[in-house]
């Protein structure tokens, strides 16, 4: 139960924050995201995996655009080009 005390004082501490501080609009925007986010967990539940696979696919396309560029030609791996392979098993 101990968790569940930290997640209710952060909420507390965050929006705390938010009510007595003068903050940019996007720091605002990211606080109620986050307490909104904590707000909806229940004790014992696992992270949101929303977006992880997306993510993961942009940040696999980024890396072989990278190192082509820092090899000055193409991309070192490409699943669009045949004899090629994916740098990273998804």
């Amino acid at each position: 139960m101990r968790h569940e005390c930290d997640r209710t004082r952060l909420i507390a501490e965050l929006a705390s924050l938010l009510r007595d501080c003068e903050l940019p609009d996007d720091a605002r925007c990211a606080g109620l995201t986050l307490i909104g986010w904590l707000a909806r967990r229940m004790p014992g539940e696992g992270p949101s995996t929303v977006g992880v696979v997306e993510v993961t696919e942009r940040a696999t396309e980024l890396t072989v655009t990278v190192r082509a560029s820092l090899c000055g030609g193409a991309p070192l791996a490409s699943p669009d080009v045949p004899g090629t392979k994916k740098p990273f098993a998804a």
